[in-house]
């Protein structure tokens, strides 16, 4: 396997969810996806922290809007990662 492939986003688990890790993790995405996946423009991505107040969980949501380049169509992938729970 490739240690150079992919992001630090699992050491970010343990970090604060606030806006220095999701920066953080918006930068680790879209460097590695314009790295390793030549066919697509990296159009935006983007993250948001959500907090649930049934179980505590704070879950950071990560959207990524892309362009493929050989047929210019559009695309978004959205994905989510539970970061902590909080006690109250």
């Amino acid at each position: 396997m490739r240690n150079d492939i992919g992001t630090p986003v699992r050491s970010t688990l343990w970090d604060p969810a606030d806006e220095i890790t999701t920066s953080a993790l918006q930068s680790f995405i879209r460097s590695q996806l314009t790295r390793w996946e030549p066919r697509i423009n990296v159009l935006g991505v983007t993250s948001e922290i959500e907090e649930d107040p049934v179980t505590n969980a704070v879950r950071i949501v990560v959207f990524i809007e892309y362009e493929i380049k050989s047929t210019r169509r559009l695309g978004s992938v959205t994905t989510s990662a539970i970061v902590s729970r909080r006690n109250f």
